[in-house]
């Protein structure tokens, strides 16, 4: 099930399941001084949803579909080149007008190789068998065989919502714990 978290509603989340919240309320302790553990933990769980969108299991995100730019312009061997928006992380698939259904880009290290195949009219890609590649940048995709001039492309990809908001599915929490203990929060002072 998608979940939005806000950025203090994972930190506390974070800390009640690191050991960092006072369960008991019949005493308590204050300290001026000390690690700022609420910053820490941002940090690490910024880092944790980041990885998450780049590389973690297609189960655990919460997709969306995207509106890309330049969609009709003309890419290398008459493909379709296409900006990614910013807050793409990584694209999951995408289908083109005229296409019969979508594929999963390839990585850019497989442009070569792609666009030699588009030269060959027996290997190029048809509507049945469409094929996309990333740029090496990520910031862009160009896809085969070109787009029809009718409709809109469909981009189905892991987005990053901002420094203060986390969406992902529930079942991706069960990773958080084991993240979590290869974070250092508490950092010792020199003596």
């Amino acid at each position: 099930m998608k979940v939005t978290y806000t950025k203090s509603r994972l930190i506390a989340y974070a800390r009640r399941i690191s050991g960092f919240d006072c369960l008991r309320a019949d005493c308590g302790a204050e300290r001026a001084d000390g690690v700022d553990v609420d910053a820490l933990l941002g940090d690490a769980l910024r880092r944790w949803y980041l990885a998450l969108l780049d590389n973690g299991p297609v189960g655990y995100l919460a997709p969306e579909e995207l509106t890309v730019v330049a969609a009709n312009e003309i890419g290398i061997a008459g493909g379709t080149s296409m900006a990614l928006p910013e807050n793409c992380r990584r694209v999951l698939w995408l289908r083109l007008p005229g296409w019969h259904h979508g594929t999963v880009p390839l990585a850019a290290s497989e442009a070569d190789r792609v666009v030699l195949r588009q030269l060959n009219p027996y290997t190029a890609s048809t509507p049945s068998a469409p094929v996309a590649v990333l740029a090496p940048s990520g910031r862009s995709v160009t896809a085969w065989p070109a787009a029809a001039e009718y409709g809109t492309p469909k981009v189905m990809a892991a987005a990053d919502t901002g420094e203060d908001s986390f969406v992902f599915d529930d079942s991706a929490l069960a990773t958080l714990p084991e993240f979590l203990q290869t974070v250092k929060i508490v950092q010792y002072a020199d003596i």
